[in-house]
């Protein structure tokens, strides 16, 4: 957690002279920034290039791949490659109307060149992807992030497979970011349908995984790893073990103001099932088909300020119908009745929810449980 809050804020010295030097060389480096980016180039897919990868192949660092509305199909528009390159490569105007169809025939995207989070894919949908071969061709079906960081934003994951681990993303070695994604109807055959971390200590935030479907975890699997989990809607999918999350062998996840609901699992742990492993579950709600919370003898938990269906021993935990906006339709924004406004706790807590609101609301209460900040907290008596 420490490592995510200092990503969040910049602390400002004191007015001193020291203060002044810093100020001078953030203004030369803006002036620099500007001047390069004002080199950039943007490369238009398909007017300037047949395909996404011909575009990719042409780019320089800081360059932006713009790819027009349409369906994309064949060689050159799969498998793509970022070449290990600081560009970004987006839709031009968003995941409804861009699409990436790998027709059950490759995955989107291969990024596997030690890229960083300055190799930017944004606003894609990829549909049908299929990863299936030896190893590492059978994980990550719609993007696979093998020893490799890239930011991965805004983009829409439909029905996408892998014969092993990641039936949508899968992260090995990998400290991406991934933020604002919607992952629907993807399988894998042994872990992770939307996500599977391999060492990893990634970011997942703010997005939605559902219908997901395979033996460790529905949503998220994570392995041998450590990473943030935050701000997302959990819901609808099943697997053996963790129908929405799994955690495995030696991993130590953050599960933080998540709203985790409607899994199903068939042997444990609906909401979340861990083996081997250490959780840290926070200002989250786990209301699920049954046996929300599933420990095996070599795993330990800490859950505190959640709400957990048939309760859960940790500070702050309470059990109590979450009165969501409607449960049938899936709005899982708070009713100004919910006994989640103001239970949560605010240390640690993302400053913002899910929709961007700032968290906590009113900023003199306290944050609310799940993934989504009502703007009906109270304030905090005896402390403003």
């Amino acid at each position: 957690m420490k490592r995510y809050m200092e990503n969040l804020f910049i602390k400002t010295p004191t007015a001193s002279a020291y203060s002044l030097l810093v100020i001078s060389a953030i203004l030369v480096s803006f002036f620099c920034f500007v001047k390069i980016n004002a080199e950039a180039a943007i490369l238009r897919v398909p007017s300037e290039y047949n395909t996404i990868q011909e575009a990719i192949d042409a780019a320089s660092d800081r360059d932006e791949v713009l790819v027009a509305d349409g369906i994309y199909k064949g060689d050159g528009n799969k498998n793509i490659d970022l070449l290990r390159k600081a560009i970004t490569v987006r839709s031009e105007n968003g995941p409804d109307n861009c699409i990436i169809d790998c027709e059950q025939d490759g995955r989107g995207f291969f990024v596997h060149r030690g890229e960083g989070l300055d190799s930017v894919i944004k606003g894609f949908s990829i549909v049908n992807g299929s990863a299936i071969g030896e190893f590492p061709d059978n994980d990550g079906g719609g993007i696979l992030c093998y020893s490799a960081s890239p930011t991965i934003t805004g983009c829409t994951f439909i029905d996408n497979y892998a014969d092993a681990w990641g039936g949508a993303i899968w992260c090995y070695y990998s400290a991406s970011f991934i933020t604002d994604c919607t992952f629907t109807g993807n399988t894998a055959k042994l872990g992770g349908a939307g996500i599977g971390f391999y060492f990893s200590d990634a970011t997942i935030s703010n997005s939605i995984f559902i219908d997901g479907s395979t033996i460790w975890g529905g949503g998220i699997c994570t392995h041998t790893a450590s990473p943030i989990i935050m701000n997302n809607i959990i819901t609808a999918n099943s697997a053996l073990f963790g129908g929405g999350i799994c955690a495995w062998d030696d991993s130590s996840p953050i599960i933080i103001n998540n709203t985790i609901v409607g899994n199903s699992s068939t042997l444990a742990g609906s909401g979340i099932g861990c083996g081997r492993s250490f959780l840290t579950v926070v200002n989250t709600i786990l209301w699920n088909k049954k046996d929300e919370v599933h420990l095996d003898a070599a795993s330990s938990a800490t859950i505190t300020y959640s709400n957990v269906r048939g309760g859960y021993e940790g500070e702050g935990n309470i059990d109590a119908f979450p009165r969501f906006i409607s449960l049938r339709k899936g709005d899982y924004h708070l009713r100004p009745t919910s006994p989640c406004i103001g239970a949560g706790t605010n240390v640690d807590a993302p400053p913002f929810d899910k929709d961007g609101n700032r968290r906590p609301n009113p900023p003199s209460s306290n944050c609310d449980i799940g993934a989504y900040e009502s703007p009906f907290g109270q304030p905090r008596v005896g402390e403003w």
